[in-house]
């Protein structure tokens, strides 16, 4: 047995899509701004881990092996092993890790940040349209 399709009021339709709109921008509007603080947090821990890592290596003596390297090249030359082990053993590695990871997921999220704020402008022109 076939049923007849039933078609709603042109008012029931115009406020079931007015409603999807506000809350895909919504969803958008949140979305953006979580990525935004996000990205935020991770722009300013990758500059605190920066600052760190060039305070570390001026700490630990890495800038001065490598003013040797500019002056003294030829005793650097006859012991390069030793110099090479020193070189890495002044590097801040646990300081320059957290650098990597910070930068790293502040890469990541920009993209994300991006298409986030396509998609609210987007979601705004639609709901825009609707009202």
């Amino acid at each position: 047995m076939h049923m007849p399709m039933i078609n709603p009021p042109a008012y029931v339709r115009r406020r079931v899509i007015s409603r999807i709109a506000r809350m895909e921008y919504r969803r958008s509007a949140v979305r953006f701004s979580v990525l935004l603080t996000a990205c935020s947090v991770s722009t300013s821990v990758t500059a605190v881990a920066i600052v760190s890592v060039s305070q570390e290596l001026a700490r630990s003596g890495f800038y001065s092996y490598l003013a040797l390297l500019g002056s003294d090249s030829n005793v650097i030359l006859a012991s390069w092993h030793d110099f090479a082990l020193s070189l890495i053993e002044a590097l801040p590695v646990a300081n320059i890790a957290f650098a990597l990871a910070a930068a790293t997921a502040l890469f990541f999220s920009l993209p994300h940040l991006v298409r986030a704020m396509r998609e609210l402008r987007r979601s705004r022109e639609y709901h825009v349209v609707l009202s």
